[in-house]
């Protein structure tokens, strides 16, 4: 939680991948599914986003991600 509030807290507010406090990691590393207890990244997201790989994911705190659940 410590992490999250100093990301927060460095945020200038803006929605731009430039912008100060954005998290800078490819998306493998939150969005996975564990097979025979690998980390396998899956790529995609919502329509919301804007992205046509269509991916649905849960967020698992234990895990450390978004474990994908259904996509195509």
């Amino acid at each position: 939680m410590r992490d999250a509030c100093r990301v927060l807290a460095r945020w200038d507010r803006t929605v731009r991948t430039g912008s100060r406090g954005t998290l800078d990691t490819p998306l493998g590393e939150h969005q996975f599914v564990v097979r025979d207890g690998e980390r396998v990244p899956v790529p995609g997201g919502t329509e919301a986003l804007g992205v046509w790989n269509k991916a649905e994911s849960a967020w698992y705190p234990a895990h450390g991600g978004h474990a994908a659940v259904l996509g195509a």
